[in-house]
């Protein structure tokens, strides 16, 4: 089953590169992503996001940008375009994989990944039943660690210690800063988005009775910053753009034209 989605891609980006740059060795990268105080900006009914990235270790840097969009009426578009420049085995690797999928938040277990190089779609139906099944078992703890201003919204920063294990095969312990905020506006579809989900999703980024503990520190709302390390990696994801727009309707629609494939 191919599990490409906007929520995933939002929650589990820091998980994943950090899990495949923990193969590599050496001190980790610089993953300072410049934030300035702008707060939201513009007008409309629709609301726009805008991620930048970065981390990776010694022999893996990763920079790029996620855009999110989300209509009034519960549509979503996610954009990600990551670069990737690594040294594997003696050989540069370069690449900047390109996502872009669009869905509707009152359909959560759905959405359709566009392929714009050859106009193709694939509809991607996801079992949030099966989202926590991932075989790796999870031990963490959590402290308030204070509280910020980004972007001009309050947020309230967490600290989480994870120790993620599967058998005797692979162990690594991660630190993950994060911030979140309940001034970030958020489209009502969203929250109940999040709110029905999270539970699931976040099973990947530390163990499951974290959600209540976050929620009783007020470590709560929009995901506005997350620094997470081990010892060889490093990687940040930070808002930086808040924005009110109107959107065309065709922007969460598949194109005319491209065909569909089925993912077996």
């Amino acid at each position: 089953m191919r599990t490409t989605c906007f929520y995933l891609c939002f929650l589990l980006l820091p998980a994943a590169v950090l899990s495949a740059c923990n193969n590599s060795t050496g001190s980790p990268a610089d993953p300072t992503v410049p934030v300035s105080a702008t707060g939201v900006t513009g007008s409309g009914n629709d609301l726009y996001y805008q991620y930048d990235i970065k981390g990776g270790s010694r022999l893996m840097k990763m920079d790029g940008a996620m855009k999110l969009y989300f209509a009034a009426s519960g549509k979503v578009r996610m954009e990600m375009l990551t670069g990737i420049n690594a040294n594997i085995q003696g050989k540069p690797v370069h690449e900047r994989p390109a996502i872009v999928v669009i869905g509707n938040s009152n359909n959560p277990t759905e959405t359709i990944s566009l392929d714009d190089s050859a106009k193709t779609f694939t509809k991607n139906h996801i079992d949030t039943a099966e989202l926590g099944n991932t075989g790796m078992k999870t031990q963490s703890t959590v402290i308030k660690a204070g509280e910020d201003q980004i972007l001009g919204f309050h947020c309230v920063h967490a600290k989480i210690i994870t120790a993620r294990s599967i058998g005797t095969m692979y162990k690594m312990t991660d630190t993950s800063d994060l911030w979140k905020s309940n001034d970030v506006p958020m489209q009502p579809a969203l929250r109940r988005w999040i709110d029905l989900s999270q539970a699931k999703t976040n099973t990947y980024l530390y163990s499951p009775e974290i959600n209540a503990q976050l929620k009783q520190m007020g470590c709560d709302g929009m995901f506005v910053k997350m620094v997470t390390h081990t010892k060889q990696s490093l990687m940040t994801m930070a808002l930086t753009k808040v924005e009110k727009k109107d959107f065309a309707p065709g922007l969460f629609e598949v194109p005319a034209g491209y065909k569909e494939v089925r993912d077996n």
